[in-house]
């Protein structure tokens, strides 16, 4: 994440899989949900790669991820 802030309270390109999932653990399914099109466990094999990177190396859409990311956030709370 790029700073504090957004660290407590979205997620944004730039947030890396572990903070997404620690954070909101719902995000996780919405991650493997895309496992198929990226061909690989997101979840597994890009541990510690950000959003964005992910999104353009398996040529998905930022702004879907990143709208059911933040949906799946928004329904649960975070983990402290």
């Amino acid at each position: 994440m790029t700073d504090h802030a957004s660290k407590n309270s979205i997620i944004d390109a730039d947030t890396v899989i572990p903070d997404v999932v620690a954070r909101w653990p719902a995000a996780q399914e919405v991650l493997q949900r895309y496992d198929g099109k990226a061909g690989v466990c997101i979840c597994c094999v890009c541990l510690f790669d950000k959003i964005e990177d992910i999104v353009s190396g398996f040529f998905l859409n930022l702004e879907i991820i990143w709208q059911e990311l933040r949906e799946a956030a928004a329904g649960t709370k975070p983990v402290a």
